[in-house]
């Protein structure tokens, strides 16, 4: 606002005590010998709106023993969006808030949001966890137990078969006569396993540091390292051969009686179909020349109906149909599959027609996938069952109707890793699995290259945007247009996946409109002691040790439309990341500048002082905590705004309710009703 007389004359000197860190005297605490009538009638704190925008959600969100450390992405508004062939999700936007998960895979903690937030949607992009999350927020607290299938084999109440083991015959399917499988499943429920058929079905032994380690290596077309050609070069190094001699961790030549071989499925990455995964064998050097050939000559069994993984798109959710955005969501119960899901696979003598968990020597193993799986409400137990194979890719390339591979391995441990290609592109991660075989060496391929065991030190970088607007005749009443000092604060936190942080950046500009205030104002922010690290300011930046607090600049109009950064660093320990948000900065002004005691502080409401602001001012005219005595105005505001959604200044000499019509409505309810109201800006014509 532009003022007709200065501050100094409007000023009651009356007061009560301030505070400026957490050593000081409360802010309003009374001094008997300093206080005025109309002090003695301030109502307490209490009895005063805060003005905030923002609400404190208490978050509690579990992801079982693979979700260990993971890094969580909240947002605010649904973040999924489907290219043109809506075949691929993407992920868009600026999460509101990131965080790690803890060594049980759960985080448990405070979030500020903006206030009326109903719920959030939480991705990941991690390997055999949930990856996309609609939470509901309910009585301030937002819950959920994202573990998928409870996370373990127990969980899943199959019915086993007996002691002996059986093949399912599923009669003939297109070119193959016939396919098999090793597992029964419900076809009513989209491949979910419900036999396995004698103990076939198991937990694998996969960790949450070996998804960790296999997660770099996958990624788009672009960066999955499964799609570099050398992998899937040969079908001799892509398939699985068992060796009729091999050497063990002791260097001796150990000869192979018979290897019990498991699969273990450990996850998907951008397959939207219903793949399905199944496995034949012949002997070792013995191939079929042709794709006919093989499909009539060799049985092929499905071991995995149905890979699709919950709450991966498009099983988005608990209800099937339309999803926002004009995406189709097929349901969760569609998406039967789970990490560390591990199938024992079976070996049905050519000759005896013997069953048994037992491969001899001198046979190879190799594996297809039934793009585009079709389930329908038919049981693999029953013989009508039909399977689509429409789309039908083979670990042996040369049978390929586009003769590529779909198929690339990597050695990980003491097992085979395998990606899989379900369409076009050369990603190779629609499908993850590995082999291992007992003993172990009885798979192993010198000429395959191993994945380097190295746990990933991950960090991740959160970026979040304010703007704080205020009016500068403070104490006296104004006419509450929140010009005078706009200050936009753009932050990025960096942190590691254990949440500790190692760099903060605070980027601050005064974006108020062009003599908006007579006054010289100046910005500074409190920052507490031990959030401080090792601190670099920009030119000209005043570090005031005595109230820990850095002032930016001594006059906003002369630094209009001009970034100002704080960065700090942090090593080791020193500071976590719930650590940084609990005592967060305080941001002020310093209207008619001076680093002298006794200047004019005007802080956010509730807020506190520093120690060198003028004590007699704070509780005088029109100030109650830094709200206006009608609790209907206030001196200082924040607004999760900023960047590509700006905070609309307001006309001079203009109260904000006027250009802002909600915002009455918001402060005569409490701040319950119209808390968005900084959002619909309506300027005088």
């Amino acid at each position: 606002m532009r003022h007709s007389k200065t501050l100094a004359s409007l000023l009651m000197l009356t007061g009560c005590l301030l505070t400026a860190c957490s050593h000081d005297q409360a802010l309003y605490e009374p001094n008997e010998e300093s206080k005025t009538t109309e002090q003695k009638e301030l109502k307490p704190a209490s009895a005063y709106p805060d003005f905030s925008t923002t609400a404190t959600v208490k978050f509690q969100l579990k992801y079982g023993e693979l979700g260990q450390h993971i890094l969580l992405n909240i947002y605010t508004q649904d973040p999924l969006q489907f290219d043109e062939t809506n075949a691929v999700t993407k992920v868009v936007g600026e999460a509101a808030y990131k965080i790690f998960t803890n060594d049980k895979g759960v985080f448990e903690g405070n979030v500020e949001l903006p206030a009326g937030v109903s719920k959030v949607y939480v991705t990941t992009d991690a390997l055999g966890v949930r990856r996309f999350a609609e939470v509901a927020i309910t009585d301030g607290k937002a819950e959920a137990d994202l573990t998928i299938n409870g996370g373990s084999a127990a969980s899943r109440n199959v019915t086993r078969a007996g002691s002996t083991h059986q093949i399912f015959n599923l009669g003939n399917v297109g070119n193959i006569k016939p396919l098999y499988a090793i597992v029964g499943w419900e076809g009513n429920a989209y491949g979910k396993i419900i036999n396995d058929n004698g103990g076939l079905l198991s937990q694998g032994t996969f960790s949450a540091e070996d998804l960790r380690i296999i997660r770099p290596y996958l990624g788009d077309e672009r960066t999955s390292t499964f799609s570099n050609s050398k992998h899937y070069a040969t079908t001799e190094l892509v398939n699985t051969t068992i060796a009729p001699t091999f050497v063990n961790e002791q260097g001796e030549t150990v000869t192979t009686e018979s290897a019990q071989i498991y699969v273990t499925y450990v996850g998907e990455m951008g397959a939207w179909f219903q793949d399905g995964l199944g496995y034949y064998y012949y002997k070792t050097g013995e191939a079929p020349a042709t794709r006919s050939a093989a499909q009539s000559q060799l049985k092929h069994y499905i071991l995995l109906p149905n890979s699709s993984m919950a709450a991966d798109a498009p099983y988005l959710g608990e209800t099937v149909g339309k999803a926002s955005r004009g995406y189709y969501n097929y349901g969760e119960q569609n998406a039967p599959a789970w990490a560390n899901e591990r199938v024992q696979l079976l070996f049905e003598n050519p000759e005896t027609g013997e069953i048994s968990t037992k491969f001899p020597p001198g046979y190879t193993i190799g594996f297809f996938l039934v793009a585009k799986g079709n389930y329908g409400n038919n049981n693999c137990q029953d013989a009508t069952y039909k399977i689509k194979t429409d789309k039908l890719w083979y670990s042996n390339k040369e049978w390929n109707s586009d003769n590529k591979s779909h198929f690339s391995a990597l050695g990980y441990k003491d097992k085979i890793l395998y990606g899989v290609e379900d369409g076009e592109n050369t990603s190779y991660n629609d499908l993850v699995f590995s082999v291992e075989a007992d003993p172990t060496g009885a798979i192993k391929n010198e000429s395959r290259e191993d994945i380097e065991i190295v746990v990933p030190e991950e960090d991740a970088t959160e970026y979040s945007q304010k703007t704080y607007a205020y009016e500068d005749i403070w104490p006296v009443g104004g006419d509450y247009d929140l010009n005078d000092v706009i200050v936009e604060h753009r932050r990025s936190v960096t942190f590691d996946c254990y949440n500790y942080v190692k760099e903060v950046v605070d980027s601050f500009m005064a974006v108020q409109p062009a003599g908006s205030a007579e006054y010289k104002d100046g910005f500074a922010i409190q920052i507490p002691e031990n959030q401080r690290g090792n601190i670099t300011l920009p030119a000209n930046a005043i570090d005031e040790t005595e109230t820990h607090s850095i002032i930016l600049f001594n006059s906003a109009q002369n630094v209009r439309n001009r970034w100002l950064v704080i960065k700090r660093t942090f090593t080791g320990k020193a500071l976590t990341k719930v650590g940084l948000e609990v005592e967060d900065n305080n941001p002020f002004i310093i209207a008619q500048y001076s680093t002298d005691t006794d200047r004019t502080e005007i802080h956010l409401p509730k807020h506190q002082a520093t120690s060198k602001a003028l004590r007699s001012q704070i509780g005088s005219e029109d100030d109650a905590y830094y709200v206006n005595k009608d609790g209907l105005h206030p001196f200082a505001i924040m607004l999760p705004l900023g960047g590509n959604q700006p905070f609309h200044a307001v006309t001079e000499r203009v109260q904000i309710n006027v250009e802002y019509p909600d915002f009455t409505e918001w402060v005569n309810s409490n701040m319950t009703k119209k808390q968005n109201w900084y959002l619909n800006y309506q300027p005088r014509q």
